[in-house]
């Protein structure tokens, strides 16, 4: 099984994930918010076990009315009862998961769309950890929730988004970049 972080892509294409009411443009991820939850699905799971995803998001509308972006891991593509849930809706992001049905919730703060332009989260040592960031070098972390009784070691990444009324669009961008040194310093924007 491949570890969580070899899943990398600037959204040239729809490669490894399955579409539904998103497209691919621009080198991102655009799902449209509406009253259907659309999203992208990676076509693959992948291991969390020590390693992580990071990843850039623009949540639709993150205050009112409501509108809410999900990023999710389950173990199997329609099993949100077991799942990694990171959330942006009302002007919160939170992350917590789900055990038969049951929700528990890490952290929930709120949003700042400087602060927390880049989400990441990682599993070390039986605890998976939230962290967020405004430029994907400094890190804060913001929750963390033990592994037991989640299935880690083969998880699907779901991004979707849904609205009660209107239509917005959520974005999602740049995942898992690898720094790379430029004039001294590291940027994320190398991709593998």
């Amino acid at each position: 099984m491949a570890l969580m972080h070899t899943l990398s892509t600037q959204f040239n294409d729809a490669t490894d994930f399955t579409l539904s009411g998103a497209t691919v443009s621009g080198g991102k991820l655009n799902i449209v918010a509406d009253t259907s939850w659309n999203g992208a699905s990676t076509t693959a799971s992948y291991d969390l076990t020590g390693s992580y995803l990071i990843v850039e998001c623009e949540p639709a509308n993150s205050g009112e009315p409501p509108a809410e972006t999900e990023l999710q891991f389950r173990p199997a593509v329609g099993d949100w009862q077991s799942a990694i849930n990171v959330y942006w809706n009302n002007g919160v992001v939170g992350m917590g998961r789900g055990i038969d049905g049951t929700f528990l919730n890490a952290f929930e703060i709120a949003y700042n769309s400087t602060d927390h332009k880049y989400l990441r989260i990682r599993e070390l040592a039986g605890t998976i950890y939230g962290d967020t960031s405004p430029d994907g070098l400094s890190w804060t972390q913001q929750g963390s929730i033990a592994t037991s009784s989640l299935p880690i070691t083969a998880l699907y990444v779901l991004f979707q988004a849904y609205a009660a009324t209107g239509s917005y669009v959520a974005i999602f961008d740049n995942i898992n970049p690898v720094a790379a040194a430029v004039n001294g310093s590291a940027r994320w924007w190398k991709f593998l």
